[in-house]
């Protein structure tokens, strides 16, 4: 992929609604491309800016993502799969009846459409998805309707009311325009429906910043109080927000209004959270160089008998995770 064809731009933050102070968080992330993240200062956000136009974005979803971000088919499905049923799980806690009818945004190659159809019965499957790929195995394979292709366009008005379940799980972290992807969502839901969330947690991140978590496809990074935030300024109400390790989830429905439900900024703990996670990181790294295996041989045989081995696997684990 040619980097030097790409164009930048630079955007304001969606939850204070205009140009804020912000603080440069990095400037190059995953494969070493240049991926500038910024986080507001008023709010707390963290998004890219700058970052590609909307037209380098589009040709990279749709013919070049595939080839950089998936490796193993059978792998990724075997991974979709038990994800999906962990969706499930949870969406059933809340679903007043048999739902009719389901939208996967971002669909990928349809593993949840597929699986909510053997689920129930006579269900309406449709799925929103940009790779030619992906789009193709949807409707031919999974037998899902498509509804569109590019989330910003108006795929919406044909949907009104339709959907009784929208989920948009690993998505909305891609988005350029997430505050209107909720607001169509918002509308295409049913009467009590419900919209499922998932997105990487800002507040609990996972392996190197710069060579995993930042992503110049990564557009927005959202905590759970910046992610309730946008959804309550997109006409949508909380019905569970989680926190579970790198990953956020939650469950909305419409509300009648479009306000913000929170105020404050979450930068001062973001910021905190951060230089605590870079600093374990850095430990890690360090004991990793001391050579554990020659320091316990520093430590007297009958000391190490006196250690439970709960504590070893924990320590082990401490030093040589991700």
């Amino acid at each position: 992929m040619d980097l030097k064809s790409k164009t930048y731009e630079t955007i304001n933050c969606i939850i204070c609604d205009r140009q804020t102070k912000t603080r440069r968080l990095a400037h190059k992330g995953l494969f070493g491309w240049p991926t500038y993240v910024t986080a507001c200062t008023e709010c707390g956000l963290v998004y890219l800016s700058p970052r590609w136009t909307k037209a380098d974005y589009d040709h990279f979803y749709t013919k070049e993502y595939e080839g950089h971000f998936w490796f193993d088919k059978e792998a990724v499905d075997e991974k979709e799969q038990r994800r999906i049923q962990d969706v499930w799980a949870r969406l059933q806690a809340h679903i007043p009846g048999t739902p009719k009818a389901a939208l996967d945004v971002g669909c990928g190659l349809g593993w949840s459409l597929d699986y909510l159809a053997k689920q129930i019965g006579g269900l309406q499957i449709a799925g929103l998805e940009p790779s030619d790929y992906c789009a193709e195995h949807v409707v031919n394979v999974v037998g899902a309707e498509l509804v569109g292709r590019d989330v910003d366009s108006d795929w919406h008005t044909a949907q009104k009311d339709r959907f009784d379940i929208v989920i948009m799980r690993m998505v909305a972290e891609h988005l350029l325009y997430p505050l209107d992807a909720f607001k169509k969502v918002r509308q295409t839901l049913s009467p009590g429906g419900l919209f499922y969330i998932a997105v990487p947690n800002m507040m609990q991140p996972a392996g190197s910043l710069k060579d995993f978590w930042f992503r110049i496809v990564h557009t927005y990074y959202y905590s759970k109080t910046t992610l309730m935030r946008i959804a309550g300024k997109a006409g949508l109400a909380a019905v569970v927000v989680e926190e579970e390790g790198p990953e956020l989830w939650g469950i909305f429905r419409r509300k009648d209004d479009f306000a913000d439900p929170l105020s404050g900024s979450v930068f001062p703990q973001q910021i905190r959270v951060l230089r605590r996670y870079k600093t374990q990181r850095a430990l890690r790294a360090a004991i990793r160089l001391l050579a554990p295996r020659k320091l316990s041989r520093l430590v007297p045989g009958k000391v190490k008998a006196l250690i439970p081995e709960s504590w070893k696997k924990r320590f082990r684990k401490m030093v040589y995770r991700h």
